[in-house]
Protein backbone atom coordinates (compact mmCIF):
# COMPACT_ATOMS: atom_id res chain seq x y z
CA UNK A 1 0.00 0.00 0.00
CA UNK A 2 1.26 3.47 -0.65
CA UNK A 3 2.22 5.67 1.89
CA UNK A 4 2.57 9.48 2.39
CA UNK A 5 6.42 8.80 2.71
CA UNK A 6 6.56 7.28 -0.49
CA UNK A 7 4.52 9.96 -2.03
CA UNK A 8 6.86 12.46 -1.05
CA UNK A 9 10.16 10.38 -2.18
CA UNK A 10 8.51 10.26 -5.58
CA UNK A 11 7.49 14.30 -5.86
CA UNK A 12 10.84 15.21 -4.72
CA UNK A 13 12.96 12.80 -7.34
CA UNK A 14 10.63 14.05 -10.20
CA UNK A 15 11.21 17.90 -8.23
CA UNK A 16 7.03 18.35 -8.46
CA UNK A 17 6.57 20.78 -5.04
CA UNK A 18 4.61 19.52 -2.33
CA UNK A 19 3.81 20.39 1.05
CA UNK A 20 5.42 18.13 3.65
CA UNK A 21 3.90 20.56 6.54
CA UNK A 22 1.03 20.71 8.77
CA UNK A 23 -2.39 19.54 6.34
CA UNK A 24 -5.09 22.03 8.38
CA UNK A 25 -5.27 24.91 6.39
CA UNK A 26 -5.93 21.95 2.90
CA UNK A 27 -8.17 19.87 5.16
CA UNK A 28 -11.39 22.53 4.00
CA UNK A 29 -12.25 25.01 1.85
CA UNK A 30 -14.83 28.40 2.10
CA UNK A 31 -17.38 26.00 2.81
CA UNK A 32 -16.06 24.88 6.38
CA UNK A 33 -16.90 21.33 5.38
CA UNK A 34 -13.96 18.37 5.87
CA UNK A 35 -13.48 14.98 5.14
CA UNK A 36 -10.12 14.85 6.67
CA UNK A 37 -6.14 15.39 5.84
CA UNK A 38 -5.52 14.29 2.20
CA UNK A 39 -2.75 11.99 1.78
CA UNK A 40 -0.09 14.84 0.21
CA UNK A 41 -0.71 18.45 -1.00
CA UNK A 42 0.80 19.05 -4.85
CA UNK A 43 1.61 22.23 -6.94
CA UNK A 44 2.19 21.35 -10.31
CA UNK A 45 3.50 24.61 -11.92
CA UNK A 46 2.63 23.18 -15.62
CA UNK A 47 0.50 20.53 -17.85
CA UNK A 48 4.20 18.57 -17.80
CA UNK A 49 3.85 18.17 -13.42
CA UNK A 50 0.29 17.71 -13.89
CA UNK A 51 0.50 14.63 -15.71
CA UNK A 52 3.64 13.61 -13.98
CA UNK A 53 1.06 13.24 -11.19
CA UNK A 54 -1.08 11.72 -12.81
CA UNK A 55 0.58 8.91 -14.08
CA UNK A 56 1.87 8.44 -10.42
CA UNK A 57 -2.02 8.44 -9.07
CA UNK A 58 -2.91 5.93 -11.94
CA UNK A 59 -0.38 3.46 -11.87
CA UNK A 60 -0.65 3.28 -7.87
CA UNK A 61 -5.18 3.42 -8.23
CA UNK A 62 -5.08 6.96 -6.06
CA UNK A 63 -7.67 9.50 -6.69
CA UNK A 64 -6.39 13.41 -7.32
CA UNK A 65 -9.13 15.75 -6.21
CA UNK A 66 -8.05 19.23 -8.06
CA UNK A 67 -8.28 22.53 -5.84
CA UNK A 68 -8.06 26.37 -7.27
CA UNK A 69 -7.96 28.86 -4.80
CA UNK A 70 -9.95 27.13 -2.26
CA UNK A 71 -12.84 29.80 -2.33
CA UNK A 72 -15.95 27.48 -2.98
CA UNK A 73 -18.48 27.25 -0.48
CA UNK A 74 -19.70 24.01 -1.16
CA UNK A 75 -16.84 21.40 -0.29
CA UNK A 76 -15.60 20.78 -3.91
CA UNK A 77 -12.43 21.21 -3.66
CA UNK A 78 -11.91 19.05 -0.22
CA UNK A 79 -10.39 15.78 -0.64
CA UNK A 80 -10.44 12.23 1.20
CA UNK A 81 -7.66 10.80 3.18
CA UNK A 82 -7.00 8.27 0.48
CA UNK A 83 -6.56 10.85 -2.15
CA UNK A 84 -3.67 13.08 -3.41
CA UNK A 85 -4.94 17.14 -2.95
CA UNK A 86 -3.56 18.75 -6.52
CA UNK A 87 -3.58 22.85 -6.05
CA UNK A 88 -3.74 24.23 -9.20
CA UNK A 89 -3.69 27.58 -8.26
CA UNK A 90 -0.40 28.40 -10.31
CA UNK A 91 -1.10 26.87 -13.85
CA UNK A 92 -0.24 29.09 -16.46
CA UNK A 93 0.33 31.59 -14.94
CA UNK A 94 3.67 31.30 -13.68
CA UNK A 95 7.29 31.20 -15.12
CA UNK A 96 9.18 28.31 -15.15
CA UNK A 97 10.32 28.39 -12.24
CA UNK A 98 7.10 28.35 -10.64
CA UNK A 99 7.03 32.50 -9.72
CA UNK A 100 3.59 33.77 -10.49
CA UNK A 101 3.73 36.46 -13.29
CA UNK A 102 2.46 40.16 -13.00
CA UNK A 103 1.78 40.47 -16.83
CA UNK A 104 -1.00 38.27 -17.86
CA UNK A 105 -0.17 35.28 -20.79
CA UNK A 106 -3.37 36.03 -22.90
CA UNK A 107 -3.92 34.73 -26.68
CA UNK A 108 -7.34 35.60 -28.37
CA UNK A 109 -9.14 33.51 -31.02
CA UNK A 110 -13.03 33.86 -32.37
CA UNK A 111 -16.05 31.73 -32.22
CA UNK A 112 -14.53 29.37 -34.49
CA UNK A 113 -10.96 29.08 -32.65
CA UNK A 114 -8.80 30.87 -35.29
CA UNK A 115 -6.18 33.39 -33.57
CA UNK A 116 -7.55 36.80 -33.77
CA UNK A 117 -6.35 40.58 -31.65
CA UNK A 118 -8.76 42.44 -30.17
CA UNK A 119 -10.09 45.62 -32.22
CA UNK A 120 -12.23 48.55 -29.71
CA UNK A 121 -14.58 48.28 -32.52
CA UNK A 122 -14.98 44.46 -32.91
CA UNK A 123 -18.45 43.27 -32.38
CA UNK A 124 -17.43 39.82 -33.36
CA UNK A 125 -17.33 36.79 -30.62
CA UNK A 126 -14.13 36.49 -29.22
CA UNK A 127 -12.35 34.74 -26.68
CA UNK A 128 -9.37 35.23 -24.58
CA UNK A 129 -7.39 31.72 -24.33
CA UNK A 130 -5.86 31.86 -20.49
CA UNK A 131 -4.05 29.60 -17.73
CA UNK A 132 -6.37 27.81 -16.01
CA UNK A 133 -5.44 29.71 -12.61
CA UNK A 134 -6.22 32.92 -14.01
CA UNK A 135 -8.39 34.58 -12.46
CA UNK A 136 -11.19 36.85 -13.80
CA UNK A 137 -9.81 40.33 -11.75
CA UNK A 138 -6.55 39.58 -13.34
CA UNK A 139 -7.97 39.20 -17.02
CA UNK A 140 -10.05 42.24 -16.92
CA UNK A 141 -6.93 44.25 -15.46
CA UNK A 142 -5.12 43.38 -18.78
CA UNK A 143 -8.11 43.72 -20.74
CA UNK A 144 -9.19 47.10 -19.26
CA UNK A 145 -7.04 49.04 -21.75
CA UNK A 146 -8.50 47.70 -24.88
CA UNK A 147 -12.29 48.43 -23.47
CA UNK A 148 -12.51 44.40 -22.61
CA UNK A 149 -13.88 42.58 -19.90
CA UNK A 150 -14.98 39.55 -19.24
CA UNK A 151 -18.50 38.55 -19.90
CA UNK A 152 -19.53 36.74 -16.49
CA UNK A 153 -17.67 38.04 -12.95
CA UNK A 154 -18.46 36.24 -10.14
CA UNK A 155 -18.50 38.26 -6.76
CA UNK A 156 -15.48 36.98 -5.65
CA UNK A 157 -13.42 38.37 -9.07
CA UNK A 158 -9.98 36.70 -7.73
CA UNK A 159 -11.63 32.67 -8.17
CA UNK A 160 -9.97 31.19 -10.67
CA UNK A 161 -11.73 31.01 -14.36
CA UNK A 162 -11.38 27.22 -14.41
CA UNK A 163 -12.76 27.01 -11.01
CA UNK A 164 -15.89 29.01 -12.12
CA UNK A 165 -16.28 27.10 -14.82
CA UNK A 166 -15.86 23.66 -13.07
CA UNK A 167 -18.45 24.98 -10.60
CA UNK A 168 -20.71 26.61 -13.28
CA UNK A 169 -20.71 30.34 -11.44
CA UNK A 170 -22.62 32.78 -12.80
CA UNK A 171 -21.98 37.15 -11.45
CA UNK A 172 -22.32 40.41 -13.09
CA UNK A 173 -23.10 39.81 -16.64
CA UNK A 174 -25.22 36.21 -15.85
CA UNK A 175 -28.48 38.11 -16.63
CA UNK A 176 -27.21 38.64 -20.12
CA UNK A 177 -25.07 36.17 -20.93
CA UNK A 178 -25.96 33.46 -18.79
CA UNK A 179 -23.32 31.21 -16.31
CA UNK A 180 -19.93 30.12 -17.18
CA UNK A 181 -21.07 26.89 -18.73
CA UNK A 182 -22.53 29.56 -21.31
CA UNK A 183 -19.48 32.16 -22.18
CA UNK A 184 -16.60 28.97 -22.44
CA UNK A 185 -15.72 28.51 -25.89
CA UNK A 186 -12.21 26.32 -25.58
CA UNK A 187 -10.70 23.67 -22.62
CA UNK A 188 -7.70 22.03 -22.81
CA UNK A 189 -7.52 18.82 -19.88
CA UNK A 190 -5.44 16.19 -18.99
CA UNK A 191 -6.83 13.54 -18.55
CA UNK A 192 -6.71 9.45 -17.75
CA UNK A 193 -6.34 7.37 -20.67
CA UNK A 194 -7.44 3.83 -19.73
CA UNK A 195 -5.81 1.61 -23.20
CA UNK A 196 -2.60 3.20 -22.68
CA UNK A 197 -2.66 3.53 -18.42
CA UNK A 198 -0.95 7.25 -19.00
CA UNK A 199 -2.27 10.47 -18.72
CA UNK A 200 -2.96 12.36 -21.91
CA UNK A 201 -3.57 15.91 -23.13
CA UNK A 202 -7.04 17.12 -24.95
CA UNK A 203 -8.69 19.84 -26.30
CA UNK A 204 -12.51 20.15 -26.10
CA UNK A 205 -13.85 22.74 -28.53
CA UNK A 206 -17.88 21.18 -29.09
CA UNK A 207 -19.74 23.89 -27.68
CA UNK A 208 -22.45 21.41 -26.31
CA UNK A 209 -20.16 19.09 -24.76
CA UNK A 210 -18.51 22.48 -22.84
CA UNK A 211 -21.75 22.72 -21.57
CA UNK A 212 -22.38 19.89 -20.41
CA UNK A 213 -18.76 19.65 -18.85
CA UNK A 214 -19.46 22.95 -17.13
CA UNK A 215 -20.46 21.96 -13.06
CA UNK A 216 -18.93 19.21 -13.14
CA UNK A 217 -16.55 19.97 -10.38
CA UNK A 218 -13.44 18.44 -11.44
CA UNK A 219 -14.37 15.44 -12.08
CA UNK A 220 -13.31 14.84 -15.37
CA UNK A 221 -9.38 15.75 -15.84
CA UNK A 222 -7.48 18.49 -14.79
CA UNK A 223 -7.95 21.91 -17.13
CA UNK A 224 -4.61 23.69 -17.46
CA UNK A 225 -5.91 26.32 -20.54
CA UNK A 226 -9.47 27.91 -21.07
CA UNK A 227 -11.10 30.00 -23.61
CA UNK A 228 -13.94 32.18 -21.64
CA UNK A 229 -15.93 34.89 -23.47
CA UNK A 230 -14.74 38.50 -23.18
CA UNK A 231 -16.96 41.24 -24.37
CA UNK A 232 -16.58 45.77 -24.98
CA UNK A 233 -16.90 47.80 -21.69
CA UNK A 234 -19.89 49.67 -22.15
CA UNK A 235 -19.56 53.22 -21.80
CA UNK A 236 -21.45 55.57 -19.60
CA UNK A 237 -24.14 57.25 -21.89
CA UNK A 238 -25.25 53.41 -22.93
CA UNK A 239 -25.26 52.83 -19.70
CA UNK A 240 -28.47 52.54 -17.76
CA UNK A 241 -28.83 52.32 -14.10
CA UNK A 242 -32.18 52.47 -11.96
CA UNK A 243 -33.13 51.52 -8.17
CA UNK A 244 -36.37 50.31 -7.38
CA UNK A 245 -37.58 50.12 -4.20
CA UNK A 246 -40.71 48.62 -1.99
CA UNK A 247 -41.40 49.77 2.34
CA UNK A 248 -42.95 47.37 4.52
CA UNK A 249 -43.46 46.07 7.46
CA UNK A 250 -45.40 43.12 5.84
CA UNK A 251 -42.41 40.90 4.06
CA UNK A 252 -44.78 38.57 2.51
CA UNK A 253 -46.43 41.13 0.41
CA UNK A 254 -43.18 42.85 -0.31
CA UNK A 255 -41.78 39.77 -1.53
CA UNK A 256 -44.78 39.02 -3.17
CA UNK A 257 -44.64 41.89 -4.89
CA UNK A 258 -41.57 42.64 -5.94
CA UNK A 259 -40.87 38.64 -6.65
CA UNK A 260 -43.59 38.95 -9.30
CA UNK A 261 -41.97 41.89 -10.79
CA UNK A 262 -38.77 40.09 -10.68
CA UNK A 263 -40.99 37.28 -13.28
CA UNK A 264 -42.02 40.65 -14.92
CA UNK A 265 -38.95 41.94 -15.88
CA UNK A 266 -36.86 38.46 -16.64
CA UNK A 267 -39.48 38.36 -19.48
CA UNK A 268 -39.47 41.77 -21.25
CA UNK A 269 -36.31 43.44 -19.96
CA UNK A 270 -32.44 42.61 -20.98
CA UNK A 271 -30.09 43.32 -17.84
CA UNK A 272 -25.98 43.02 -17.62
CA UNK A 273 -26.41 43.28 -13.29
CA UNK A 274 -29.58 42.34 -11.50
CA UNK A 275 -29.06 42.29 -7.74
CA UNK A 276 -31.46 42.78 -4.51
CA UNK A 277 -30.45 43.57 -0.61
CA UNK A 278 -32.74 44.76 2.09
CA UNK A 279 -32.24 47.56 4.44
CA UNK A 280 -33.44 48.14 7.86
CA UNK A 281 -32.85 51.03 10.58
CA UNK A 282 -30.01 48.98 12.01
CA UNK A 283 -27.81 49.29 8.38
CA UNK A 284 -26.53 52.55 9.31
CA UNK A 285 -25.64 54.82 11.62
CA UNK A 286 -26.61 57.89 12.31
CA UNK A 287 -23.46 59.94 11.38
CA UNK A 288 -22.90 57.42 8.83
CA UNK A 289 -21.81 60.00 5.12
CA UNK A 290 -24.07 58.21 3.24
CA UNK A 291 -26.84 60.05 4.94
CA UNK A 292 -25.21 63.23 3.61
CA UNK A 293 -25.71 61.44 -0.26
CA UNK A 294 -28.05 63.09 -1.76
CA UNK A 295 -28.74 60.81 -4.52
CA UNK A 296 -28.68 57.84 -2.47
CA UNK A 297 -30.11 59.08 0.87
CA UNK A 298 -33.16 58.16 0.24
CA UNK A 299 -32.85 54.61 -0.22
CA UNK A 300 -31.71 54.15 3.49
CA UNK A 301 -34.19 55.78 5.39
CA UNK A 302 -36.51 53.47 6.66
CA UNK A 303 -39.62 53.68 9.34
CA UNK A 304 -39.07 51.60 12.89
CA UNK A 305 -40.75 47.76 12.16
CA UNK A 306 -39.96 47.91 8.84
CA UNK A 307 -37.63 46.72 5.79
CA UNK A 308 -36.75 47.84 2.26
CA UNK A 309 -36.21 45.82 -0.63
CA UNK A 310 -34.00 47.65 -2.89
CA UNK A 311 -32.98 45.99 -6.37
CA UNK A 312 -30.42 47.23 -8.57
CA UNK A 313 -31.04 46.75 -12.36
CA UNK A 314 -27.29 47.88 -14.53
CA UNK A 315 -27.52 47.52 -18.48
CA UNK A 316 -27.67 48.98 -21.60
CA UNK A 317 -30.44 51.55 -22.33
CA UNK A 318 -31.67 49.79 -24.79
CA UNK A 319 -33.22 46.70 -22.67
CA UNK A 320 -34.00 48.94 -19.80
CA UNK A 321 -36.26 51.06 -21.91
CA UNK A 322 -39.47 49.66 -20.32
CA UNK A 323 -38.47 49.54 -17.13
CA UNK A 324 -39.90 52.56 -15.63
CA UNK A 325 -43.24 51.86 -17.24
CA UNK A 326 -43.12 48.27 -16.43
CA UNK A 327 -42.75 49.16 -12.77
CA UNK A 328 -45.83 51.84 -12.51
CA UNK A 329 -47.98 48.50 -12.58
CA UNK A 330 -46.89 47.54 -8.87
CA UNK A 331 -48.12 49.82 -6.22
CA UNK A 332 -45.76 51.22 -4.18
CA UNK A 333 -42.71 50.48 -5.96
CA UNK A 334 -40.51 53.45 -6.48
CA UNK A 335 -38.58 54.04 -9.66
CA UNK A 336 -35.68 55.88 -9.21
CA UNK A 337 -32.16 56.28 -12.32
CA UNK A 338 -29.17 56.93 -10.37
CA UNK A 339 -25.35 57.64 -11.77
CA UNK A 340 -22.88 54.93 -12.84
CA UNK A 341 -21.06 56.35 -9.95
CA UNK A 342 -23.95 55.86 -7.53
CA UNK A 343 -24.37 52.26 -8.83
CA UNK A 344 -21.31 51.33 -7.47
CA UNK A 345 -21.65 52.62 -4.20
CA UNK A 346 -25.14 50.83 -4.23
CA UNK A 347 -23.08 47.87 -5.14
CA UNK A 348 -20.82 48.53 -2.06
CA UNK A 349 -23.64 48.48 0.75
CA UNK A 350 -24.97 45.32 -0.78
CA UNK A 351 -22.02 43.41 -0.05
CA UNK A 352 -22.09 45.25 3.29
CA UNK A 353 -25.55 44.59 4.11
CA UNK A 354 -24.82 40.53 4.76
CA UNK A 355 -23.85 42.09 8.25
CA UNK A 356 -20.19 41.02 7.97
CA UNK A 357 -17.19 42.29 10.28
CA UNK A 358 -13.34 42.10 10.82
CA UNK A 359 -14.54 40.22 14.60
CA UNK A 360 -17.72 37.92 12.74
CA UNK A 361 -17.18 35.08 9.56
CA UNK A 362 -19.51 34.12 7.77
CA UNK A 363 -21.03 30.36 8.25
CA UNK A 364 -21.80 29.31 4.20
CA UNK A 365 -23.72 26.56 4.74
CA UNK A 366 -26.27 27.55 3.62
CA UNK A 367 -25.06 30.00 0.91
CA UNK A 368 -27.63 29.79 -1.56
CA UNK A 369 -31.02 29.30 -1.42
CA UNK A 370 -32.50 29.21 -5.15
CA UNK A 371 -36.01 30.16 -5.71
CA UNK A 372 -37.15 28.68 -9.04
CA UNK A 373 -40.32 30.85 -8.79
CA UNK A 374 -39.67 34.47 -7.71
CA UNK A 375 -43.68 35.24 -6.91
CA UNK A 376 -42.46 32.82 -3.85
CA UNK A 377 -40.08 35.05 -2.47
CA UNK A 378 -42.34 36.55 0.16
CA UNK A 379 -43.05 33.21 1.89
CA UNK A 380 -39.03 32.28 1.64
CA UNK A 381 -38.17 35.52 3.35
CA UNK A 382 -40.73 35.38 6.12
CA UNK A 383 -39.44 32.13 7.42
CA UNK A 384 -35.70 33.30 7.16
CA UNK A 385 -36.49 36.08 8.74
CA UNK A 386 -38.92 34.05 11.20
CA UNK A 387 -36.02 31.11 11.87
CA UNK A 388 -32.96 33.80 12.36
CA UNK A 389 -33.67 37.54 13.60
CA UNK A 390 -32.24 37.74 17.17
CA UNK A 391 -29.53 34.37 17.18
CA UNK A 392 -26.97 35.75 14.63
CA UNK A 393 -26.70 39.01 12.62
CA UNK A 394 -26.86 38.61 8.73
CA UNK A 395 -28.97 39.92 6.18
CA UNK A 396 -30.35 38.10 2.92
CA UNK A 397 -29.11 39.64 -0.66
CA UNK A 398 -29.63 37.83 -3.70
CA UNK A 399 -29.80 38.84 -7.35
CA UNK A 400 -31.63 37.38 -10.42
CA UNK A 401 -30.58 34.46 -12.45
CA UNK A 402 -30.87 33.22 -15.56
CA UNK A 403 -34.18 31.20 -14.81
CA UNK A 404 -35.01 32.16 -11.03
CA UNK A 405 -33.56 34.44 -8.23
CA UNK A 406 -30.89 33.72 -5.87
CA UNK A 407 -31.09 34.49 -1.98
CA UNK A 408 -27.54 34.27 -0.19
CA UNK A 409 -27.99 34.39 4.08
CA UNK A 410 -25.05 33.44 5.78
CA UNK A 411 -25.35 33.84 9.87
CA UNK A 412 -22.33 35.90 10.96
CA UNK A 413 -20.70 33.96 13.89
CA UNK A 414 -18.20 35.41 16.32
CA UNK A 415 -14.59 33.74 15.65
CA UNK A 416 -15.45 31.57 18.70
CA UNK A 417 -16.58 27.36 18.80
CA UNK A 418 -19.79 27.94 20.10
CA UNK A 419 -20.90 30.85 17.51
CA UNK A 420 -19.29 28.98 14.82
CA UNK A 421 -21.46 25.36 15.88
CA UNK A 422 -24.16 27.94 16.74
CA UNK A 423 -24.58 29.61 12.91
CA UNK A 424 -24.02 25.88 11.46
CA UNK A 425 -26.73 24.71 13.49
CA UNK A 426 -28.64 27.51 12.35
CA UNK A 427 -28.34 26.68 8.34
CA UNK A 428 -29.10 23.13 9.18
CA UNK A 429 -31.98 24.28 10.47
CA UNK A 430 -32.77 26.72 7.40
CA UNK A 431 -31.92 23.54 5.19
CA UNK A 432 -34.36 21.38 6.66
CA UNK A 433 -37.19 24.12 6.58
CA UNK A 434 -36.88 25.37 3.14
CA UNK A 435 -35.46 23.05 1.21
CA UNK A 436 -37.60 19.86 -0.38
CA UNK A 437 -40.98 21.84 0.98
CA UNK A 438 -42.52 22.16 -2.16
CA UNK A 439 -44.73 25.10 -1.15
CA UNK A 440 -41.52 27.51 -1.24
CA UNK A 441 -40.34 26.36 -4.80
CA UNK A 442 -36.39 26.26 -3.81
CA UNK A 443 -33.86 24.27 -4.32
CA UNK A 444 -30.17 24.36 -2.45
CA UNK A 445 -26.77 25.04 -3.95
CA UNK A 446 -27.68 25.90 -6.94
CA UNK A 447 -25.30 29.08 -7.95
CA UNK A 448 -22.03 27.57 -6.50
CA UNK A 449 -22.00 24.45 -7.58
CA UNK A 450 -23.33 21.34 -5.76
CA UNK A 451 -20.06 20.42 -4.51
CA UNK A 452 -20.17 17.47 -1.93
CA UNK A 453 -23.60 16.60 -3.23
CA UNK A 454 -22.53 16.97 -6.68
CA UNK A 455 -24.49 13.73 -7.79
CA UNK A 456 -26.71 13.81 -4.72
CA UNK A 457 -28.29 17.30 -5.92
CA UNK A 458 -28.81 16.76 -9.40
CA UNK A 459 -31.82 15.85 -11.42
CA UNK A 460 -32.02 12.87 -12.99
CA UNK A 461 -31.05 14.15 -16.78
CA UNK A 462 -28.23 15.80 -15.06
CA UNK A 463 -26.78 12.43 -12.93
CA UNK A 464 -26.97 10.73 -16.26
CA UNK A 465 -24.96 13.20 -17.84
CA UNK A 466 -22.64 13.20 -15.16
CA UNK A 467 -22.18 9.60 -16.15
CA UNK A 468 -21.39 9.80 -19.12
CA UNK A 469 -19.09 12.37 -19.15
CA UNK A 470 -17.12 10.57 -16.50
CA UNK A 471 -16.75 7.61 -18.56
CA UNK A 472 -15.90 8.89 -21.82
CA UNK A 473 -13.15 11.45 -19.74
CA UNK A 474 -12.05 9.51 -16.91
CA UNK A 475 -13.15 5.58 -16.87
CA UNK A 476 -10.70 4.58 -14.54
CA UNK A 477 -12.01 7.06 -11.84
CA UNK A 478 -9.39 9.13 -10.79
CA UNK A 479 -10.76 12.53 -10.69
CA UNK A 480 -12.79 13.48 -7.55
CA UNK A 481 -14.51 10.24 -7.50
CA UNK A 482 -15.95 10.74 -4.46
CA UNK A 483 -18.44 13.56 -5.38
CA UNK A 484 -20.28 10.92 -7.18
CA UNK A 485 -21.57 9.57 -3.98
CA UNK A 486 -24.97 9.19 -3.52
CA UNK A 487 -25.16 10.26 0.51
CA UNK A 488 -22.25 12.16 1.13
CA UNK A 489 -20.92 13.14 4.39
CA UNK A 490 -21.59 16.42 5.33
CA UNK A 491 -19.05 17.01 8.18
CA UNK A 492 -18.75 20.55 9.62
CA UNK A 493 -15.14 21.65 10.21
CA UNK A 494 -15.99 23.86 13.38
CA UNK A 495 -16.63 20.72 15.59
CA UNK A 496 -12.56 20.43 15.70
CA UNK A 497 -11.43 23.81 15.40
CA UNK A 498 -9.86 24.57 19.06
CA UNK A 499 -10.80 28.27 19.74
Amino acid sequence: MITRADIFEFLSEKEVKFSKDDYSQYNSDASFLTLGAPLAVVFPKNQDEVQIVVDYAMKHNIVITPRAMGSGTAGASIATPESILMVVDRLGTCNKWGVRQKNAQVRFVSKDLSPTNLDKEDDRELYAVVGASMSSDDLDKFLKKDNYHVAVVPSSGWSSIAGNFCTNAGGNGTPKYGTYKDIIGYLKMVVADKESGASKVIEVTDKNEIEKIGGSQGTLGIITEIGVLVVPILKKEQTSNVVLSYESNDVVTMGEVMGTLIEDTQKNCAFLNAEFLFIDPLLLKSDDPLWQNEELSEFFAVQEGSRKMLILYQGEKSGMSNLEELTKKYKNVKYKSISTAGMVTMLKIRKAATGKSTARVAIPGFEDIYVTKPSKLGIVLEKIFQMCEGKLPGRPIGHQYVDGIVIHYRPQAMVTKDEYLQGWKLTEELTQEIIGNKKYHTIKRKEHGLGLELYKLSDDKRKAELTALKKKFDPLNIFNAHLFSKNPVIKFAGVEFKI
